[in-house]
C-alpha cells in the first residue's frame, strides 16, 4: 500500500511540476508579447496593489489576493508559484523588525 501511495504522490508531484512549468512559459510568452507601454502599465498596476496590501493596509497574503487584487482561491497557488508570498512575507517581516527600531531613518533626513 505504501508503494502505491508513493507512486501516486510521485505522479501528482510530476503533474504539478509540469503544470507550473507550462504556466510559467505561457506567462513569459504573454509578457514578451506586450508592448513597452503595456508592460509599464502592468508593472504599475501590480506594484500599486502589492504596496496597498503589504505596506498601507498590512493585509495578509490571502487578503491581498482576494480583496486588493480581486482574485479568487485559484490565485493562492499561482501567487506562491511566482513568489508573491515570499515578497509579502519579506515586506511584513522587515516592517515588523524595523517598526520600533531607530536603526533606519525613513524620513530622508
Amino acid at each position: 500500500m505504501s508503494e502505491d501511495l508513493d507512486k501516486i504522490l510521485n505522479e501528482l508531484s510530476q503533474t504539478q511540476a509540469e503544470y507550473e512549468k507550462k504556466y510559467d512559459e505561457e506567462c513569459e510568452s504573454f509578457w514578451n508579447g506586450l508592448s513597452q507601454d503595456d508592460k509599464l502599465m502592468a508593472f504599475y498596476s501590480v506594484v500599486k496593489r502589492v504596496h496597498e496590501n503589504d505596506v498601507k493596509v498590512r493585509g495578509t497574503y490571502r487578503y491581498g489576493l482576494y480583496h486588493i487584487f480581486g482574485f479568487g482561491p485559484v490565485s493562492y497557488g499561482i501567487g506562491m508559484m511566482c513568489g508573491y508570498m515570499d515578497i509579502h512575507n519579506l515586506i511584513f517581516d522587515g516592517m515588523e523588525k524595523n517598526k520600533d527600531s531607530s536603526e533606519f531613518d525613513f524620513t530622508g533626513s
